[in-house]
């Protein structure tokens, strides 16, 4: 009987001394993040009662090889931290539940480190940031107090998670950032999809721990996929245990290291961590050779991830973009051939220029381009524009100009995080900007000409009544006149020295200006030259005219003057009402911006507003 008690003493000792050492013994991987290979995050949390973390080193082997430990980034317990306590304020949280979860985050808040930094926020129908992300406990303490029950039915509590990612994304990369979310229902009133939240949390570096109190609706397994793929746990637990929850989850971020490091495998890989006895072993699957990630650029992380890095690309992108305008648009002097190339043929002109001695790569692009799409309607209708505006430019050098502006716009939106359907317009609005350029001034240049029309009309036929000649009396507005009158009858009368019919040279100066005015002078000239008759009355009553048409338009303008500034003010007031909107209450904006339902309102808004534009204009245009 004594022999029996002792080999029964003997095994209970065996169980009870050999159990704490074999849990002692292991190691677990709670995540591999291959996202920005070839970096590769590894996160690690020693067992339960282990704090070796902090001074015994990591070993960790690919396919049995050692990864140099130099070339090992251990992010260590002790390290700084910034947390982001995301707690439910829906309606089933109200009373003992919502008491006893701001008990448990102030109990949570007062162990943390003083180093670290920590942001409240809230999540009912709509998210509210009760606390942006401070390093002062006390405030954050203090933040806790105002918290209420949201008076609006719904849990949006994907929209929550997001925004704590959000606010965690603005530390630096270096930090280790944790977000904790408590919530006891199922999300129902969110936009934000749970693959938006997976990325996001995998770009920012982000570590989701969730903890789920036991009501009739919550939904565990949601919380509990987010936390598994972002290397966080989720914690079941009753009212009266949340302040154990958040000490569990305290108590596991003191025993997880984060180690990064280059990979260099190139097929499927057996990952290995070890730290002293302890090992733990994964798989993953590496990309082929050669590829890259998003994070693995020429520039380093810690600029990429930083606060002030999009703010300043946009700044850099705007400067390049300002400086290109510049030297594109600025006058170049115009050689001989240039001159010439407008009033000779087409063939002669791709002729002569080719046949330099070398010829710039840009050049070859723009004559390619040309030969390409050169007899498009739009092509040739662009060109047109610029010869109105009288701009040095090639209709290919406008045209690659467009595509670059439009590159650019949408750079800058997306560098300030803008979301898909708000990066369109940027877009759509920096292609456009060249040609709107060039058509404000082909329209001032235009309407000049056409101010200056009735004087011109009026001092040639003073000239033709002193005896000279319609060619004569041209060449008195080329030289005495002003532009663009003078550069335009210059530019015919040149066309006519060079053979054309003088006839054709007013078609091509009437077409090439778009002047309606100026086409009733041409008419006018045609029919004078086939049934005789005096030019200088010609010309006298067709100024006559002009400048009867020219003050009825301005009439016209004056009594809709109205109505075109009531559809300025149509059209600007929501985009002035949604900027101050934003300025004074961010958070109620918020979901315009973060919400896929947000996101297709503001695309509704911008469609609407266009089509009432487009309505706006045709009401107060008349055609004279």
């Amino acid at each position: 009987m004594t022999r029996v008690r002792l080999l029964l003493g003997a095994l209970a000792l065996a169980l009870l001394g050999g159990a704490p050492a074999e849990a002692a013994s292991l190691l677990e991987i709670r995540k591999v993040d291959t996202s920005r290979l070839p970096t590769v995050r590894v996160t690690v949390t020693a067992p339960p009662g282990d704090r070796t973390g902090d001074v015994v080193p990591f070993e960790v082997r690919e396919n049995g090889r050692v990864v140099a430990p130099a070339s090992l980034d251990v992010q260590r317990p002790t390290g700084r931290t910034a947390v982001a306590l995301v707690i439910d304020t829906s309606h089933t949280m109200r009373g003992a539940p919502l008491a006893a979860a701001l008990d448990a985050a102030d109990d949570y808040l007062r162990r943390m480190d003083p180093a670290d930094e920590a942001a409240v926020l809230t999540f009912g129908p709509t998210v509210q940031t009760v606390q942006p992300m401070t390093a002062d406990p006390t405030r954050v303490a203090g933040s806790l107090r105002d918290i209420a029950i949201d008076p609006q039915q719904g849990t949006a509590l994907n929209d929550g998670i997001a925004a704590g990612i959000r606010e965690l994304a603005s530390t630096p990369p270096t930090t280790r950032r944790v977000l904790i979310v408590l919530a006891d229902g199922e999300d129902n009133a969110s936009g934000t999809a749970v693959d938006a939240l997976d990325a996001a949390a995998l770009r920012d570096q982000v570590a989701v721990y969730a903890v789920a109190i036991r009501s009739k609706a919550y939904d565990v397994a949601a919380l509990d996929g987010i936390a598994g793929r972002t290397g966080g746990s989720t914690f079941e637990a009753a009212t009266a245990d949340l302040r154990s929850a958040y000490r569990s989850i305290a108590e596991e971020l003191s025993r997880t290291s984060v180690i990064s490091y280059s990979s260099t495998s190139v097929d499927h890989v057996r990952l290995t961590v070890s730290q002293g006895d302890a090992a733990a072993t994964s798989s993953y699957v590496a990309p082929p050779r050669g590829a890259r990630s998003a994070g693995g650029g020429l520039v380093p992380e810690r600029f990429t991830r930083a606060a002030w890095s999009a703010p300043v690309v946009a700044l850099l992108v705007l400067v390049l973009l300002l400086a290109a305008l510049l030297t594109i648009l600025r006058p170049r002097p115009r050689t001989l051939v240039e001159r010439l190339a407008s009033y000779a043929s087409a063939a002669v002109s791709s002729e002569r220029d080719s046949s330099g001695p070398s010829i710039s790569i840009f050049r070859h692009i723009a004559h390619s381009t040309e030969r390409v799409l050169g007899e498009l309607k739009f092509w040739k209708g662009i060109a047109r524009l610029l010869q109105r505006a009288d701009m040095p430019l090639r209709t290919a050098e406008l045209f690659y100009l467009m595509i670059g502006a439009g590159l650019l716009a949408g750079l800058v939106a997306t560098a300030f995080g803008l979301p898909l359907v708000l990066r369109l317009p940027p877009l759509l609005l920096g292609g456009a900007l060249p040609l709107l350029v060039v058509a404000r001034r082909a329209r001032r240049r235009q309407r000049a000409f056409d101010d200056q029309l009735p004087d011109v009309l009026m001092t040639m036929a003073s000239s033709m009544r002193a005896g000279h000649s319609f060619n004569q009396a041209m060449d008195v507005i080329i030289h005495e006149g002003s532009e663009p009158a003078s550069g335009e009858f210059g530019r015919a009368a040149a066309e006519v020295r060079l053979g054309q019919a003088a006839d054709a040279a007013l078609d091509r100066m009437a077409t090439r200006l778009d002047s309606k005015n100026f086409g009733f002078v041409v008419t006018a000239v045609n029919i004078q030259r086939q049934v005789g008759g005096s030019m200088a009355e010609i010309l006298d009553s067709v100024a006559d005219t002009v400048r009867a048409r020219q003050q009825f338009l301005r009439k016209v303008k004056a009594l809709t003057a109205m109505g075109r500034a009531s559809a300025y003010v149509l059209v600007g007031m929501p985009f002035v009402l949604a900027a101050l909107m934003a300025v004074l209450n961010a958070s109620f904006m918020a979901p315009l911006f973060t919400t896929s339902m947000g996101h297709l309102m503001m695309a509704g808004a911008l469609i609407s507003i266009s089509f009432g534009a487009l309505i706006l204009k045709k009401i107060v245009s008349f055609k004279v």
